[in-house]
C-alpha cells in the first residue's frame, strides 16, 4: 500500500470506529437499516410515542391541540371512550376515559410533559412516553422538522 492508501485507510478505519462509537457503523448500514436498530443504537432513540389520558372527550381534544399547537408534539389522536380498570387511593374504580396519543422527539418530551401536566384537570395524570424502535425516515424527519424547538 501507498502513502496516500494507507492514510485513506487510516482515515476511514478513525470514522469507523467513531461510526461504532455512536451506536452503528454507517459504513456497513444503511439508513433504513440504522432505523430498525434498537434503542440506543441510532436515529429511533429521538422519537417518543406519549400518551396520556382524559376524562372525556373534551379535555383530551383540548390537551392534544394544546400541545401540536405549541409544537411540543408534531401531531396527536384522540382514541375512545377506552374502559379503564385501576386502583386510586387504596380504592379500586372502573370508569371511562379517552386516550391521547402524541409523537413527539425525546428532546422535546420534557416540556411536553410538563406541558400536559400542567394543564391536565386531574392532580396525578399518566404521561408516559415510548421510544419508536422503526418508522419511515421520512415521517420521522418530518416529526423533528414540526416539533423543532
Amino acid at each position: 500500500m501507498g502513502t496516500a492508501d494507507s492514510k485513506d485507510h487510516e482515515e476511514q478505519a478513525e470514522n469507523s470506529a467513531a461510526s461504532v462509537a455512536a451506536g452503528y457503523d454507517t459504513l456497513a448500514c444503511s439508513q433504513a437499516q440504522r432505523n430498525l436498530l434498537p434503542l440506543g443504537f441510532g436515529p429511533m432513540s429521538d422519537y417518543v410515542q406519549v400518551s396520556t389520558t382524559a376524562p372525556d372527550q373534551e379535555t383530551a381534544a383540548d390537551l392534544a391541540r394544546s400541545a401540536v399547537k405549541a409544537k411540543l408534539a408534531a401531531s396527536a389522536q384522540v382514541i375512545g371512550p377506552a374502559k379503564n380498570m385501576f386502583w386510586h387511593q387504596g380504592q379500586y374504580g372502573e370508569g371511562e376515559e379517552w386516550l391521547v396519543l402524541l409523537k413527539t422527539t425525546s428532546a422535546r418530551y420534557p416540556e411536553l410533559e410538563a406541558h400536559l401536566v400542567d394543564r391536565h384537570p386531574w392532580g396525578n395524570p399518566e404521561v408516559t412516553a415510548i421510544p419508536l424502535t422503526a418508522g419511515s425516515a421520512p415521517y420521522l424527519e418530518w416529526v423533528a422538522r414540526t416539533a423543532a424547538a
